[in-house]
């Protein structure tokens, strides 16, 4: 029992923080990107000359940002995807704030089956491949 009530810690802690540096790094985002604050570039497409899996992330969010989701989904899938996993990341930390025994349910769940966890990282690593071979070909990214 002990053991889960540092856990239950550890996740209010993680919860709180993200709760709270959440809605600041949005509103810093949204500053840069609106007033197209200089950002940085790719350091490896500039090195390669290959786009990475988030090359174009940037001007995707600013799409987004203005309402403009086809073009942002065009540029780097991952931006839409991104952004929702975060915001439901957001409203999750509220409610582990308030009932952090969810999460340790949760991560019961998974060390409990390993063919679970093994197809979410499997799920993981294909998603990445196929975002990645999407920015090499994307003709909208570098246009």
């Amino acid at each position: 029992m002990q053991k889960n009530t540092i856990i239950e810690n550890q996740i209010k802690i993680l919860s709180l923080f993200w709760t709270l540096f959440f809605p600041v790094a949005f509103l810093t985002a949204s500053i840069c990107l609106t007033y197209h604050l200089p950002l940085p570039t790719c350091w490896f497409f500039s090195f390669t000359g290959i786009p990475c899996p988030t090359c174009g992330i940037q001007r995707a969010l600013s799409h987004l940002l203005k309402g403009n989701f086809k073009f942002a989904f065009l540029l780097n899938p991952a931006s839409v995807i991104i952004s929702f996993f975060l915001i439901l990341f957001w409203f999750l930390s509220i409610f582990f704030l308030l009932k952090p025994s969810f999460f340790v349910k949760i991560s019961e769940l998974l060390k409990s089956n390993p063919k679970l966890t093994a197809l979410l990282k499997l799920a993981s690593v294909l998603s990445f491949l196929f975002l990645w071979i999407w920015q090499i070909f994307n003709p909208n990214l570098h246009s």
